[in-house]
């Protein structure tokens, strides 16, 4: 039988390492929340958000202003939601620059040697991937509130009506949008440096665009022309694509609200939700993996 004293040494022991593992939880979640908090006041003081948003307004605009001249000479409205395109691709010019903007912030603090700085204080991969996640995330959401805002006031300017799906699709983004940051997340701390994590990224985004494209325009072609005839390949290939492309789950998201199909929308959501996690736990893995230290090549 054990004695008294060891029966007792070992419930301090225990007590002691319950206290130890609670005291990195918080110490891991007040890294991640400082991070975060970096990274927004980084984002805010820095000009290229704001060239960001205005880059997506414009866009929007343009489209808008296409859509206005084609009623203006033919006298008819053909769309029932003429907001719908705008507002996607304005949403997909900002969740694609924040993925970029994940990739060369997480890559450049390794280079730089601040990750190194960081690690040897309380802050390990899940805190550092997160507070970085969040941060962006965080930056999307004021972002996307600033598009709401200007595509309200060009509602009442042109007297398009700004549907509420349009609204919904707006708060709905925000969960692919994560996945697109993971993914930048990720292919950062795969790559390792700012130039590769930025070709990386900026590959990867193409492909997924240009595989979606190439589907639609092959689709419209006759099937005895070349592209017409790839068209069974490209949508097999766009299928597979959507299940890890984070434009995919934006396209699923805005057709399934634009037709009333709130499951199916949330299904999409739901999909992109476990879709970003499994990224950040790619990225964590990757990071750890990597290392943090910069002459370690």
């Amino acid at each position: 039988m054990e004695s008294s004293f060891e029966t007792e040494a070992k419930a301090n022991i225990a007590a002691r390492s319950s206290l130890w593992r609670g005291a990195d939880t918080r110490l891991g979640v007040d890294s991640t929340m400082r991070l975060a908090r970096r990274e927004i006041g980084a984002a805010l003081h820095s000009p290229s958000v704001y060239l960001m948003v205005t880059l997506a307004c414009l866009v929007a605009a343009v489209l808008v202003r296409s859509y206005l001249d084609f009623v203006a000479n033919n006298g008819t409205l053909v769309l029932a939601d003429p907001l719908k395109t705008p507002l996607l691709i304005a949403v997909l010019v900002m969740s694609g620059y924040l993925g970029l903007l994940a990739a060369a912030g997480l890559a450049g603090a390794r280079e730089r040697g601040t990750m190194e700085v960081l690690f040897y204080g309380p802050v390990h991969a899940p805190a550092y991937v997160g507070g970085k996640l969040i941060g962006h995330l965080i930056t999307y959401v004021l972002a996307v509130a600033a598009l709401a805002v200007f595509l309200a006031t060009a509602a009442f300017l042109t007297g398009i009506p700004l549907s509420a799906n349009a609204l919904l699709f707006l708060v709905a983004s925000t969960i692919p949008a994560a996945s697109m940051i993971t993914l930048g997340l990720w292919l950062g701390a795969l790559a390792g440096r700012i130039r590769p994590a930025l070709a990386l990224t900026t590959l990867v985004s193409v492909i997924f665009l240009a595989i979606d494209a190439g589907k639609q325009i092959a689709a419209r072609q006759p099937g005895d022309t070349l592209l017409g005839s790839a068209a069974g390949l490209l949508s097999a290939l766009a299928a597979l694509v959507g299940w890890i492309s984070p434009y995919s789950y934006f396209w699923r998201a805005q057709d399934a609200l634009v037709l009333g199909n709130g499951v199916e929308a949330l299904v999409a959501i739901g999909v992109a939700l476990v879709y970003a996690g499994l990224l950040t736990v790619l990225a964590v893995i990757t990071l750890r993996a990597r290392g943090v230290y910069r002459w370690r090549e």
